[in-house]
């Protein structure tokens, strides 16, 4: 029997799959290729363009999909079909090299695709019954995608634990260690390319749609909707009671607090945007819970979008533009769209994931992009700050005044914090005649010679706090100068914390003081680095300082910052990590 009749026969979904999408699957291929040989060390884990070439591939493979299913739903567009199949797919792989984000940011496409995936075979617009029609078909697929989805990743769930039985077994029984060929072999194939397979093996195409699977619905689908109808629904329309009456007290008290309000909000609209999405089919519009949340839901959502609005202006206004705050601008939007649209009558459910995908392609693309905005109203900050206050390196003394001088510092912790930053904080300060390289992370001399006044305390709500800590994807951390480990650092304010025979004290004013034999004592100056890292992730997770003659490194895992979120001046009140040293010299005896 030829070769084809026994692949026809041995997996004949695969084939059918391969066929259906013949780019998609051999991009995933070349992906799960490179994940296998940076796990297994045959390419350098540090080198960026795996990583992208990574990304690029996985992410081009969501965009053949999502231009398969357009070209399966537009047969009277067969050329723009073969465009978005094919050119635009691999255009996506090449697109993930690019790291100037200046003008672009690639990490928002695998975002996209989704989005893109969702809707692509469903972009008839319709009048009436065909779009009422387009809609069903909508939620049809993309329902059937979804728990696919889910048992594939179940499906993983169970290759792992069937593998991790059978290594132990033949470690048991038989002495064989294998842990790494189940590792770094089995298990990254089976979870990046025979699960995504098996999903597309699942979708099925748009000519097999279902009408009565909405009127009539099998028992995942009754499942699904129970859970939207008794449990999601009940406990939206209770926290939207509870939303109401937060706006009174604000009303009757004259005071908007401050905090995580925006992202409360948000969450709050997009689980409801979900249930929408959960309660669409016919079979169940007709309940009462179901009809009433139908009715109700885009009402209930207008006061806690003014609450949002205020609360993220007051944030902007306060410390400016962050990739934070930029993503909550942009989920405002979308969910005010939405909100406008259904309310006008307007509304389809398709708008939901339609909406989402065409703001991330406006955040992705241009000087306003995601990462590139808040870059440039930081340095506009700081700029504003600096003329205000007629600081220049030239000489004189500015005049900074509290908010001022927040802002400034607010600015070059922001602007510091990452490398196009840094090169636009270098030309914000040549124009007043500041000497800064445009490279050095470090920043606090730049900081002091500023001239900030000591009452600069920080504009208010500087009480909030965050643990912060390294990324477990980050990159190692270079001790190549610092070879030599001395031990584990955790220093709190006001405590001494004693390290290779050296006295470890964090104190106010984001200072460490390190002190050695003979009352030797140096200060490292971190406020600008505590000013530079994220609110959930560590930039820099290194401090440098030297001391007795000797080059110290500490590899930080995480602190704890209290302050303003996003720019705002911030206030280290721990840390932790590992000290090394460039020698391996006998502790000195402590003081």
């Amino acid at each position: 029997m030829a070769v084809g009749g026994w692949s026809e026969r041995l997996a004949p979904d695969v084939l059918r799959t391969w066929r259906r999408f013949p780019l998609a699957v051999p991009l995933q291929v070349l992906a799960t290729l490179v994940a296998l040989a940076v796990i297994n060390d045959w390419l350098s884990s540090r080198d960026e363009f795996w990583a992208r070439a990574f990304g690029g591939l996985a992410t081009g493979a969501a965009f053949s999909v999502a231009g398969n299913l357009f070209a399966e739903s537009r047969l009277d567009r067969r050329r723009l079909g073969l465009v978005l199949a094919y050119v635009v797919p691999l255009a996506v792989v090449a697109l993930c090299q690019v790291r100037d984000s200046t003008n672009f940011v690639p990490y928002l496409l695998p975002v996209i695709s989704i989005f893109w995936m969702s809707v692509a075979g469903f972009l008839r617009i319709g009048k009436g019954v065909d779009a009422a029609a387009q809609q069903d078909r909508f939620w049809w697929l993309n329902h059937r995608a979804f728990t696919s989805a889910v048992l594939a990743v179940a499906g993983f769930v169970i290759v792992s634990i069937g593998f991790f039985a059978i290594e132990q077994s033949l470690s048991i029984l038989f002495g064989l260690r294998t842990g790494d060929v189940f590792e770094k072999g089995v298990l990254p194939v089976a979870g990046l390319l025979l699960a995504p397979v098996y999903w597309l093996a699942t979708l099925p195409r748009l000519d097999e749609y279902e009408p009565g699977s909405l009127v009539e619905p099998d028992f995942i689908s009754r499942a699904i909707g129970f859970l939207g109808q008794f449990i999601l629904a009940p406990i939206l329309i209770a926290y939207a009671a509870i939303l109401l009456a937060y706006a009174a007290q604000i009303a009757l008290s004259r005071q908007f607090p401050n905090g995580m309000l925006g992202w409360m909000v948000l969450g709050f609209t997009s689980s409801g945007a979900a249930t929408w999405l959960l309660l669409h089919p016919a079979f169940l519009r007709g309940r009462l819970l179901v009809g009433f949340f139908r009715r109700a839901w885009f009402w209930m959502t207008i006061v806690p979008l003014g609450l949002f609005a205020v609360a993220v202006g007051m944030r902007i206004g306060a410390y400016g533009l962050t990739v934070e705050r930029m993503l909550l601008v942009a989920g405002g939007v979308w969910a005010g769209a939405l909100t406008l649209a259904f309310l006008l009558g307007r509304g389809d459910i398709r708008f939901i994931p339609g909406v989402a995908g065409l703001l991330f392609v406006v955040l992705s693309i241009g000087p306003w992009n995601l990462v590139n905005a808040p870059r440039v109203d930081q340095a506009l900050r700081l700029e504003r700050a600096l003329t205000e206050a007629g600081a220049s390196g030239k000489g004189g003394a500015p005049h900074w005044t509290p908010e001022t001088a927040d802002d400034a510092k607010g600015a070059i912790g922001y602007l510091s914090g990452e490398p196009e930053g840094r090169r636009l904080l270098a030309r914000v300060l040549s124009r007043h005649a500041y000497d800064y390289d445009g490279v050095a992370t470090d920043t606090s001399a730049l900081v002091a010679s500023l001239g900030f006044p000591a009452t600069s305390t920080g504009l208010p709500n500087a009480g909030s706090s965050s643990h912060v800590e390294r990324a477990g994807d980050a990159p190692p951390i270079d001790l190549t100068a610092t070879p030599f480990y001395l031990g584990p650092v955790s220093c709190w304010v006001g405590a001494d914390e004693i390290v290779g025979g050296r006295h470890f004290r964090l104190v106010a004013g984001n200072r460490l003081t390190v002190t050695g034999s003979a009352n030797a004592t140096v200060t490292v100056d971190l406020d600008a680095w505590t000013n530079a890292q994220g609110r959930n992730t560590l930039e820099t997770p290194t401090i440098d300082f030297d001391f007795e003659g000797r080059k110290f490194r500490i590899a930080v895992e995480a602190i704890d910052i209290t302050g303003p979120d996003g720019a705002g001046p911030q206030t280290l009140t721990y840390l932790t990590g590992s000290l090394f040293s460039a020698a391996a010299v006998p502790a000195k005896s402590t003081p």
